[in-house]
């Protein structure tokens, strides 16, 4: 398990912290909902009982260093995954283990980025979108749209 990870589900807070998993592609009919380690349904959703370890994407000097999605495979995830054509998404969030319908902390969307497969463990790079480098239309926020916030 990566330090991040380690670091947030040993808090010393008397609420045990749960990770949620979903993982999507437009191809596919539902998502893959996956809690480390238990079955948990939060805000309706089921989320099977799995074991996954995730580094998250880094800022530093050189850039957004990619982060590190490790899943415990099995057949069915699988073929999904390796007969996916379509980018592949990952979401992460933290839920109270005794009120799951209420996240703590969620993820920005992460790009699944050539995943590797094996019989064991599918291991993934994650990368998060980087806003700075996107290009928005003038005129999308400013003082004609949002008056009572720009002055």
């Amino acid at each position: 398990m990566t330090a991040w990870l380690s670091e947030i589900l040993a808090s010393s807070s008397d609420r045990p912290i749960v990770p949620l998993l979903t993982l999507s592609s437009g191809g596919w009919a539902t998502p893959l909902r996956y809690a480390r380690d238990r079955t948990t349904t939060s805000r309706g959703m089921v989320y099977g009982a799995r074991d996954f370890d995730l580094r998250r994407p880094l800022a530093s000097m050189e850039g957004m260093q990619p982060g590190l999605l490790r899943l415990a495979a099995d057949p069915e995830v699988s073929r999904l995954i390796e007969g996916t054509t379509v980018h592949l998404t990952c979401l992460l969030e933290f839920v109270w283990g005794d009120d799951p319908d209420i996240p703590a902390w969620t993820s920005p969307a992460m790009r699944i980025v050539e995943p590797q497969i094996d019989p064991v463990v599918i291991e993934a790079e994650l990368h998060v979108p980087v806003f700075a480098a996107t290009k928005w239309r003038l005129g999308i926020f400013g003082p004609a749209q949002f008056p009572g916030i720009i002055p």
